[in-house]
């Protein structure tokens, strides 16, 4: 029986760019390296997010005097909100393939430690057989 140690490629895809094929070790690299930018867009947006609260806050407190302004503020609130959802729940998909290519990583792991497990048993015993046939012709040579 043949032993298949190798890592069959899976389909890798984000929006917007074309599908990848990787190992489970290339698709955890990529996560790794799209999550700096994935912390800094979202840390971008948080602070564009809180700018733009003061500024609603401010045009509300002069709302008799523009109510212009605080229609836009609020309009560019809005915005910025849904961005920062959007990008928070897209941080959030790369938490979550991260932990399951982590979790495929663990389970692989109990696999092969499993069956390396097995085969020193029953490498193990084929020894001890061996040594018994050869104790025996030894025993019976004399």
């Amino acid at each position: 029986m043949t032993e298949s140690t190798s890592v069959h490629p899976t389909a890798v895809g984000v929006v917007g760019h074309p599908v990848l094929y990787g190992t489970p070790e290339t698709e955890l690299a990529g996560l790794f390296d799209q999550w700096p930018y994935a912390r800094h867009t979202l840390n971008s947006s948080e602070m564009f997010e809180a700018s733009a609260y003061q500024e609603l806050l401010s045009a509300a407190q002069n709302v008799e005097t523009d109510p212009d302004r605080l229609s836009r503020a609020i309009e560019h609130h809005t915005e910025l909100s849904a961005r920062l959802a959007a990008e928070r729940s897209a941080e959030d998909r790369l938490r979550g393939r991260t932990r399951m290519v982590l979790l495929r990583r663990v389970g692989e792991t109990y696999l092969r430690l499993d069956a390396e497990a097995s085969l020193a048993e029953a490498d193990a015993y084929d020894m001890q057989i061996t040594r018994a046939i050869a104790d025996r012709i030894a025993v019976e040579g004399r």
